[in-house]
């Protein structure tokens, strides 16, 4: 091992030649000149000498760059924003997908923002750089809501969708032995006293839905409001409320320990197929359905989000994710980006119905 000349350590340069410093350079000539060697070969370019393999290497680091940028944001992991307490389907959701994202070149870590419905969360994206290497479930139209009552920072319309794998409805539930156990039972009971039910989100989607409840059927109930139905349930559950409002997919987790008394959508729900809908049940209702999708910071270059799309795309391709969709109560529908931004612009009107009763 060749020792460092004691001058060039105060020179601290390493790029004189090609041995490092300059003194181990001269040492190395005089070596060199003993032996009979060419008077310069100690400061020859490698590459002069051997410049085949110069190329190859070149080659080698310039396909791996170019397979990088095409596949990948590079080593980093996306730091994937969940705004609703673990458990739920949100969370549950983005935990099946993760693995799949990996093997198309996308890494994620889920970080857990709560509060506000989700509104915590998109401020925290809506300000993150716009780098790509931060995104978010959203349920829309969360987003929207919070733009038209006028609390945030932030446009809906300025956040990117990347992908879309869920339009679901909503189911209304009590616990397994409660007094109510159907919606008719639900409206007379709301009548005689102050029913008590929970949210997954203040000015949340489930907000606007049981709002919309609320004025289309004069029902006086009151509301609580939680993180998701990771919080939720054990509140119904425990007899703290007399309902709650989540996904079908979530409930059907927890059948063992909630009675489903409607779903809100125009059809029944795969996961609860037994669960009539409103209508069924003679009571109009306008549906306020649940979109989930995957967005991303404003302004994310075009060709990064192609690369999450793209990865999102290739995952949904594998029958295993489905299957273990399934198995966990959540039945898919893949939307593109132009798809989720149409019907994310559809809902609109009614948030703006329904605004009054969001305070």
């Amino acid at each position: 091992m060749w020792r460092w000349h004691t001058s060039c350590i105060e020179l601290r340069s390493t790029r004189v030649s090609e041995h490092g410093c300059p003194g181990q350079a001269a040492q190395l000539a005089e070596r060199g000149r003993a032996e009979g060697a060419p008077h310069d070969w100690h400061v020859a370019d490698r590459s002069a000498r051997f410049p085949a393999q110069r190329g190859e290497r070149r080659a080698r680091r310039g396909r791996g760059r170019q397979h990088r940028a095409t596949h990948s944001l590079g080593p980093r992991d996306i730091s994937w924003i969940i705004y609703q307490a673990p458990g739920g389907s949100i969370d549950t959701t983005a935990r099946i997908i993760q693995p799949y994202l990996e093997q198309h070149g996308v890494k994620t870590s889920l970080g857990y923002v709560l509060g506000a419905g989700g509104r915590v969360a998109r401020s925290k994206l809506h300000t993150a750089r716009s780098d790509g290497y931060m995104m978010m479930t959203e349920s829309a139209p969360g987003g929207a809501i919070d733009e038209v009552i006028g609390r945030a920072g932030y446009k809906a319309s300025e956040f990117i969708p990347i992908y879309g794998w869920s339009v679901v409805s909503w189911q209304l539930c009590v616990k397994k032995d409660s007094p109510i156990q159907t919606f008719q039972q639900f409206v007379d009971e709301c009548k005689k006293r102050r029913v008590v039910v929970a949210t997954i989100g203040r000015s949340g989607s489930s907000h606007i839905q049981l709002a919309a409840l609320q004025k289309e059927l004069s029902l006086p109930f009151g509301m609580v409001h939680f993180e998701g139905s990771g919080k939720a349930y054990p509140a119904v559950m425990g007899g703290h409320v007399d309902a709650a409002i989540s996904g079908p997919g979530s409930g059907s987790r927890m059948r063992d320990s909630l009675h489903f008394l409607a779903v809100t959508g125009e059809t029944r729900e795969q996961a609860l197929p037994e669960v009539p809908t409103l209508t069924e049940l003679g009571f109009r209702v306008t549906p306020i359905d649940q979109i989930w999708y995957a967005m991303a910071t404003p302004k994310v270059p075009d060709d990064r989000i192609a690369i999450l799309s793209n990865a999102f795309a290739k995952a949904f391709e594998d029958k295993t994710l489905w299957e273990q969709m399934q198995k966990a109560g959540e039945y898919l529908k893949l939307l593109t980006r132009p798809q989720v931004e149409e019907m994310v612009g559809k809902q609109a009107e009614v948030i703006e119905k329904y605004k009054e009763l969001l305070g």
